[in-house]
């Protein structure tokens, strides 16, 4: 039987959304909200909770070209001239959008949640405009089980996870906003591992890297970033991390709206 690790059944998909996405790039204080267990739709987790509309000056070019992004993607199935992937049975109109500054820098962008996919097709995406070129710009190329916060930091939750549980970690990636290439850089992939795994697993695996357990919990957490090494933190050293990009730092409860001709035509209004 071919061997096979378990940081490669944990961190699979999260390799590959780092390459892909390369040109794109809790203690309970400021732990994503979603991480914890699995994925609900972004409209089940805003549902009873106060949203935050965008307060910057909307561009009535920005509004022109964002409502060409959501009708094509409405009418035609396309994203920017690709075409998008729905499922059986699926409706176009249960993805989700919202406009807002996300990173920001004083200008609304346009966030697009295409869920209505298989899980190899659905995808989170943030544009914005350049008024200097008068185009769009893709800022954001992740996981569509986004979380933003008042910082500008963007967490998106992996999709679909092996070995998941609701005692465990689920995975995400952390996102910065970098101006001087005006879009968004991942800083990596996070999981949890346990001691134990190996003995419920019906595979064989590497051993459980002690050595790097400080706090002999018999917890790492494991950091996976492209072209990097695997890193493996302990919880102290985790948090350390995590603080880095989030510390006082509160999630965005935004307010997406399903994809229909309707909510387009309204939210893309000139000023």
């Amino acid at each position: 039987m071919k061997k096979v690790t378990l940081f490669t059944k944990i961190f699979l998909i999260a390799t590959i959304t780092c390459a892909f996405f390369a040109g794109c790039e809790t203690s309970k204080k400021a732990e994503p909200s979603n991480t914890e267990n699995k994925q609900t739709s972004q409209k089940k987790s805003n549902k009873g909770s106060s949203t935050t509309n965008s307060k910057t000056k909307k561009s009535d070019k920005a509004l022109a070209e964002y409502k060409i992004i959501l009708t094509n993607l409405h009418n035609e199935h396309k994203l920017r001239d690709k075409e998008v992937k729905l499922a059986q049975a699926s409706d176009i109109e249960n993805n989700q959008y919202a406009i807002y500054d996300v990173d920001k820098d004083g200008q609304d962008e346009l966030i697009i949640l295409f869920t209505t996919a298989d899980n190899d097709f659905v995808q989170g995406k943030i544009y914005g405009y350049d008024s200097k070129k008068s185009e769009i710009v893709e800022k954001l190329d992740c996981y569509p089980s986004v979380h933003v916060y008042d910082n500008g930091i963007v967490i998106d939750d992996v999709t679909v996870a092996l070995n998941r549980s609701a005692d465990r970690l689920w995975p995400y990636g952390i996102w910065k906003y970098d101006a001087s290439q005006n879009k968004y850089v991942n800083h990596g992939y996070l999981s949890q591992i346990f001691a134990d795994d190996s003995e419920t697993e019906s595979e064989e695996l590497d051993p459980f890297p002690t050595d790097k357990d400080k706090d002999k919990d018999d917890t790492l957490y494991v950091l996976k970033k492209q072209n990097e090494e695997t890193k493996f933190m302990d919880k102290a050293d985790y948090e350390e991390f995590r603080d880095g990009f989030l510390k006082n730092a509160k999630e965005v409860k935004i307010d997406y709206k399903n994809l229909t001709l309707k909510n387009i035509n309204n939210s893309c209004k000139e000023q």
